[in-house]
């Protein structure tokens, strides 16, 4: 009678093993909820904060060491490519809050800033648009030493899609009321790991 109980319990953990391969995004929102005028490729529908990086072996171990913090955004319809659509995220990291970063029409530029940069300083990204999602993925050193290492949480994680002016890449926001599209937030905190 043992042999089957083993053998369903083993089955088991390998479905949800199997099943629980892929990490959860950090933000989830409702589809459909962008501005009705607005087509899908604004409407949010996930962001997934994550790491990529090296692994040594030392001593027959395996040792990770995050390099670059890679943000997921997935919405309900491709990423669009017009001059006046921006993917924004934004976080607070320990010793540099209010870190705001863009992504202007499918990248076609990016900008990154941070308290804790000097005034009037920003700095650029790696962003790259495939079918439904973004990807930003940014140096663990891009705002300095020790912001975003391993082991530090990130908070007041926030992701949104809005209207930029297509000349300049101002949003609206700056001098006038804010042209955001679609909106999504978590309370939660991600650990870089």
């Amino acid at each position: 009678m043992r042999l089957p109980l083993v053998a369903a319990l083993t089955a088991v953990a390998l479905a949800s093993s199997a099943s629980g391969a892929a990490p959860k995004p950090q933000i989830t929102d409702a589809t459909a909820d962008q501005l009705p005028v607005a087509g899908a490729g604004y409407d949010v529908v996930s962001a997934l904060f994550a790491t990529s990086g090296t692994t040594t072996k030392v001593k027959k171990k395996k040792i990770y060491t995050p390099t670059k913090l890679v943000i997921t955004l997935t919405y309900a319809g491709d990423v669009p490519t017009d001059e006046y659509a921006t993917q924004v995220v934004e976080f607070d990291a320990p010793g540099c809050s209010d870190i705001y970063l863009q992504a202007y029409a499918a990248t076609t530029a990016t900008y990154g800033q941070g308290d804790c940069l000097p005034e009037d300083t920003s700095v650029s990204f790696n962003a790259k648009a495939a079918g439904k999602t973004m990807t930003f993925t940014l140096p663990l050193n891009l705002f300095g030493a020790g912001v975003l290492k391993a082991g530090t949480s990130l908070t007041n994680l926030v992701t949104y899609t809005a209207y930029a002016e297509p000349v300049l890449g101002i949003e609206p926001g700056f001098v006038g009321p804010e042209a955001q599209v679609d909106h999504a937030e978590t309370a939660a905190a991600y650990r870089v790991a």
